[in-house]
């Protein structure tokens, strides 16, 4: 019998190892799906609000596709364009946060603190910071560049929306999964999603705003950043301050840095605290542990995309797993604390 039970738990286990193998080597494909989805899960909820209104489905899904499409050409537009500028004035940057690093020196020296330049650079390379800024933008536009991908990949599922509950329905006959169980699944995603995306606007909206009436540059850029990590709980508001912070530390100094920084703790307070806590489904937090770890290996798995999906990917494996009561002990394991 033991031998049987260690024969069936290596089963699985090279049967994962395969699946997250064939995962990566598929990211290419399978991360502009995943985003696709993820977009159409969110735009289920301006379609069927279109349907409650008595809007007649082809008029309705026709409004959405156009409006998706206008979105996608303005973002694109907007953000590639302060892309290519931020990666364009890379080799600026660099040299003013030098001459910053020359200044901290200097005044350094007034107070009886002797250190070289060559030091301070053999521990904090001035450089290594922006060039990882400048990855990250880079991905991020490499992400535009599949976005008209993206967009049609989304209207196609949205098109095949409408018609999925009575598939469902033929689907599930015989089968151990009930379509109740499935639609409270969808509607935790559904919910989860649609209030995390609206959460994750007002934060970058009021980032974008804040940056622009204190003159950082790419003021755009870091707001859609902010956006994005607001994905990710508890670490993502600090990994989209450094950039706005960093920028605003080398175009005006140390004045700037902490009003830039108390901006954005002030938003993680107000909208993570407070917020989203009061809007947010019981049960659906992620321990700090579970958050970091799915960061590193869906950011291994699908690059960029997988870094800014890692949680909401999480979070609907939790949700799936909560349903059911033989495995509800996954989704207790994940969460924050137990309910």
């Amino acid at each position: 019998m033991k031998t049987k039970n260690k024969t069936s738990i290596a089963v699985i286990l090279a049967s994962l190892v395969i699946i997250i193998a064939g995962m990566k080597l598929s990211a290419p494909i399978l991360a502009p799906l995943l985003f696709a989805i993820f977009i159409s899960i969110i735009a289920v909820f301006p379609l069927f609000w279109m349907f409650d209104k008595g809007i007649k489905q082809g008029v309705a899904i026709t409004i959405l596709i156009f409006s998706m499409i206008f979105i996608g050409i303005s973002f694109t537009f907007i953000l590639g364009s302060s892309i290519s500028g931020f990666i364009s004035s890379l080799p600026k940057y660099e040299e003013m946060l030098r001459n910053n690093v020359d200044s901290v020196i200097s005044w350094l020296s007034n107070f009886g603190i002797d250190i070289t330049k060559s030091t301070v650079i053999k521990y904090i390379n001035p450089s290594s910071a922006f060039k990882m800024i400048g990855n990250i933008v880079s991905q991020l536009g490499n992400l535009l560049t599949n976005l008209f991908l993206i967009t049609f990949i989304s209207i196609f599922i949205l098109l095949e929306a409408s018609s999925l509950p009575d598939k469902l329905k033929h689907i599930l006959k015989n089968s151990t999964v009930s379509l109740g169980e499935l639609k409270e699944i969808g509607e935790n995603i559904k919910n989860y999603l649609f209030i995390k995306t609206i959460v994750s606007i007002l934060t970058g909206v009021i980032v974008t705003i804040s940056l622009y009436i204190l003159g950082i540059d790419f003021a755009v850029l870091w707001g859609v950043i902010a956006f994005l990590l607001n994905y990710v709980p508890n670490i993502g508001s600090i990994m989209a301050a450094f950039p706005a912070a960093l920028m605003a530390l080398v175009q005006y100094g140390f004045g700037k840095f902490f009003i830039v920084i108390m901006i954005y703790l002030f938003i993680n307070i107000i909208v993570g605290s407070i917020i989203e806590p009061r809007f947010m489904g019981k049960g659906l937090g992620l321990s700090t542990l579970v958050v970091f770890l799915s960061l590193i290996f869906w950011g291994w798995v699908f690059g960029i995309v997988g870094m800014f999906l890692s949680v909401p990917l999480t979070i609907i494996v939790k949700i799936i797993f909560s349903v059911s009561k033989d495995k509800k002990w996954v989704s207790v394991l994940l969460s924050d604390k137990v309910e």
